[in-house]
């Protein structure tokens, strides 16, 4: 999903955690968790690319699959279900935002980037050794 996408489904997911927690320190912490996520694909993009970062070329590369390695290591559902369980645990409203605003963009992200449902597993990413076409091609 692209950017102004993830944008657009967080706020009203945010709204909704605001309005179960009656604040909006909590909405804004899961919107910028559901959107902010995508701060790895920086990781990805230096290790791939290095420095200089030019904004334009990272959107191009990311949007036209210009890659050949991805680790992606904060789109992982294995994070997913630890983070689930603290949450579960502690019952502390900051960190369910962070959840519900992580777990909202991965499935969206999921659902729309025509990609193998086994993609999002850090250990598949692991086995097939971060092959970037093999991992989420689903042709492949």
């Amino acid at each position: 999903m692209k950017l102004q996408h993830h944008i657009a489904v967080s706020i009203p997911i945010s709204i909704g955690v605001g309005i179960l927690f009656q604040s909006n320190q909590y909405a804004i912490i899961s919107f910028l968790a559901g959107v902010f996520i995508d701060l790895d694909h920086l990781f990805d993009y230096f290790r791939e690319y290095g420095f200089p970062w030019n904004l334009k070329k990272f959107f191009y590369r990311f949007h036209n699959h210009l890659f050949k390695r991805l680790v992606l290591p904060f789109h992982a559902y294995e994070n997913l279900i630890i983070f689930g369980a603290i949450t579960f645990w502690t019952t502390n409203p900051v960190l369910f935002s962070i959840m519900i605003g992580v777990s909202q963009h991965m499935i969206f992200d999921q659902l729309t980037n025509g990609i193998k449902p086994q993609a999002y597993l850090i250990t598949y990413r692991i086995f097939k050794k971060f092959d970037a076409p093999s991992v989420f091609n689903k042709d492949v």
